[in-house]
């Protein structure tokens, strides 16, 4: 997980999690908690499901405990005439961690939404004895959830602006495989959006305090399904000057994109693991 900074998940693979006395079963006035959520700037997925139970996901470690290593010569070459389900995952530039292996961690989780603030606990069990991390929460809107989490046996906090606040984006499991929609940059603060005609929105660098991104980028996109691999090209306004970014992509998924951006303008990488590469994650709109 980029700088694995997320205090949550840090703490809940330090063991498992036990099942709690759930808090308030009323409904939600608003939003539904339930699904699966990717941390905007983190390669970190929670998983809620309706019985209580949920999943952590993360990138899985290397036995040296590293994460799997980094550079292009490390990168296996993506098939693109084989089963695009077996496709591994891998994100970030050529120096940033390869995702291929994922650690789930399961657990519960309890819900008080009599609560204001909505409350979010987990407990978890470290060598036998028993943790609780006590959490605020609020949907921004049906898709766009905010926590804030309390540090180990500390007290809940109270407001959502201390610095363990994290803003999470619905995963659209119910994805077609195709590009137009709103995409999350796995392990990155990277927000695309495919217009159906044409247009093209980057956003990036997110404030997790003041759920905004400081930089927008307008253009339009074209796509060429007939190369093998797919063609996409980002066509980028910047200081008043287009800039075409050519790119190669392959859905591994029907909501999990890879694109591999040329490291210098005009120049289209050969393969995936000749270029720039980010995995997109589909997100519910």
């Amino acid at each position: 997980m980029k700088k694995y900074g997320v205090y949550l998940l840090a703490v809940v693979l330090l063991g498992g999690l036990v099942v709690p006395n759930l808090g308030c079963d009323c409904n939600p006035p608003a939003g539904d908690l339930t699904g699966e959520w990717l941390i905007i700037g983190s390669a970190g997925f929670f998983v809620f499901n309706a019985d209580y139970t949920f999943v952590v996901r993360e990138p899985a470690a290397t036995p040296d405990g590293a994460v799997n290593p980094p550079g292009t010569n490390s990168l296996p070459e993506i098939p693109v005439n084989g089963d695009r389900a077996q496709a591994p995952v891998i994100s970030g530039a050529a120096s940033a961690p390869y995702y291929s292996q994922w650690r789930e961690t399961n657990g519960t989780y309890e819900t008080a939404y009599d609560k204001t603030p909505y409350w979010l606990d987990i407990i978890l069990d470290q060598n036998g004895q028993k943790m609780r991390v006590e959490a605020i929460f609020r949907f921004i809107d049906i898709n766009e959830l905010q926590i804030t989490l309390g540090s180990g046996n500390s007290a809940r906090p109270a407001e959502f602006n201390q610095s363990t606040s994290y803003v999470l984006r619905r995963v659209n499991k119910n994805a077609a495989a195709e590009l137009t929609g709103e995409w999350l940059t796995l392990g990155e603060a990277l927000l695309w959006q495919f217009q159906t005609d044409g247009g093209l929105v980057v956003k990036q660098y997110f404030d997790q305090k003041t759920q905004t991104w400081s930089n927008v980028l307008n253009g339009t996109y074209e796509t060429d399904l007939t190369k093998n691999p797919d063609w996409l090209d980002l066509l980028v306004n910047q200081n008043g000057q287009t800039v075409r970014g050519e790119s190669i992509m392959y859905f591994s998924a029907n909501d999990t994109c890879i694109i591999a951006t040329g490291f210098n303008l005009g120049v289209r990488p050969a393969s995936f693991s000749q270029g720039r590469l980010y995995t997109l994650i589909k997100l519910a709109e």
